[in-house]
């Protein structure tokens, strides 16, 4: 969505459900996050730089007491150079 002519801001969410191996019962994690980011790009430039935000959190998928928890956070960014 732009924010202005120069600035475009993202939000969003996110849900993983995740089986790394299929033959083994008991190891399914459950993922939600939001994420956040941000564009720049100046009228007439030749560069731009983007900027995104991860914040996720989770659960393991069985019915344990001692069930693992997570969480995690991640930030990208990104300046390119148009020739």
């Amino acid at each position: 969505m732009p924010a202005t002519a120069v600035l475009m801001v993202r939000a969003g969410y996110l849900y993983r459900w995740s089986d790394d191996d299929e033959a083994t019962e008991q190891n399914e994690i459950k993922s939600q996050g939001i994420t956040l980011g941000l564009g720049l790009l100046p009228v007439g430039a030749t560069w731009n730089f983007d900027a995104g935000y991860v914040l996720e959190w989770g659960h393991a998928d069985y019915g344990n007491p001692a069930t693992p928890t997570a969480n995690g956070q991640r930030l990208l960014t990104q300046v390119r150079w148009r020739f």
